[in-house]
């Protein structure tokens, strides 16, 4: 049974809290693209972040736009999908774009 995502953002909910919380938009397609990812592996947050050796806490912080985490980070969160760091980049500016589709936005 496939498992649902942790957080059923939209776009322009995304959007809407990056800006509320003085962050650049690219945050907001970070967050979606991490989310987007964490669907497409079936994984939760919390079992990502325990089979990458990440922080459970810091995870939930950058979904919920409460922290920014540095580019090694971002790395790191990459690695565990088996992707390079610049494909999750790319992957959060497609999905600002509108080029990737959210499957749990219908």
């Amino acid at each position: 049974m496939k498992r649902k995502p942790d957080n059923r953002l939209t776009l322009q909910q995304a959007r809407k809290l990056a800006k509320e919380r003085n962050m650049e938009e690219i945050c907001a397609g970070q967050v979606l693209a991490l989310l987007w990812w964490l669907n497409r592996s079936g994984l939760t947050a919390s079992k990502f972040a325990q089979k990458h050796e990440l922080s459970v806490s810091t995870v939930y912080a950058v979904l919920a736009f409460k922290m920014v985490p540095n580019s090694g980070w971002w790395d790191r969160v990459a690695k565990g999908f088996g992707i390079e760091l610049w494909e999750l980049d790319r992957d959060a500016l497609l999905i600002l774009r509108g080029e990737i589709l959210l499957s749990w936005n219908g």
